[in-house]
Parts: structure tokens; sequence; C-alpha cells
């Protein structure tokens, strides 16, 4: 079984700033989760980056929205940090591009490696979704 999310990212080089937004689409009838994470420059110190992350989870059955909304917020506590490290590994290619004043590879290339990351992290947390969903559903039972 497939689910489905809704992505949309900003990038706005002039500010130096990166949005990107989530829902699920898959069990929306059941739950709705919206990720919103954030990029931006320190104010004081323009060479560190300030990473702003909010997850709302909201449960659309009554009877299940305290016991769903736990295991959800548990969930995204422990996948968190890979979107962080994801993010992470694109900057410090960036990093390493940027001191070697060169180009390592094509733009291209780089753009392979980065997709090939955010894939793989993308499908950790797809299956990581799809364990808790099936726990849920084997968890629920109508009235």
């Amino acid at each position: 079984e497939k689910n489905f999310i809704s992505e949309h990212s900003t990038l706005n080089a002039r500010n130096k700033m990166f949005k990107l937004e989530s829902r699920n689409l898959t069990l929306g009838h059941l739950v709705t989760v919206h990720e919103r994470m954030e990029y931006f420059p320190h104010p004081q110190d323009r060479s560190k980056t300030c990473l702003k992350q909010q997850s709302t989870v909201k449960v659309n059955v009554p009877f299940l929205s305290g016991y769903l909304e736990r295991l959800l917020i548990e969930n995204f506590e422990k996948n968190a940090m890979k979107g962080r490290n994801g993010m992470e590994w694109v900057m410090d290619r960036i990093k390493e591009e940027d001191s070697s004043n060169k180009v390592k590879q094509e733009s291209s290339d780089i753009l392979t490696q980065l997709e090939t990351k955010f894939k793989r992290e993308a499908e950790d947390l797809k299956q990581s979704m799809d364990s808790f969903f099936h726990k849920t559903q084997a968890n629920t039972s109508p009235l």
C-alpha cells in the first residue's frame, strides 16, 4: 500500500530562505499531518543557518484522537532528525564545492547525488510511516 504526501517548497535566494511544507493525502479522513520547515540565516551571525520545524497533527476520529496524536508525535520526533541530516548533507556538499573554488563535477551530477540521498531518506520515512499506519489500522476497530 502506498502513502501519498503533498509537498511544496519555496526558495528565496535573495533572502537566503528555504521553506518546505508537506501534508498527508493518504488517510486524510482519519488524520491530517501538516509539517513546515524553514531555513534562514541566523539574525546575529550570517554564517550560521537556523531551522524552524513545526508539525501539526489533527485526528478526525474523536475516540482515537489522544491515542493517535501521541503515536504520531512520537513517530515525528524519531524521524525529525532524518530531515535535518539530509539538509546538513546538502550544505556540506555545497561547502566542499565552495571551499575548493572549483566545480567538482557538473551540476547535474551533484543534483543526482542530492536526489539519491533524499530518495533514500524519503523511503526510510515512508517505511516508518507505513509501519505506523499499519499498526494504527490494526489497533482500530469500527464502533
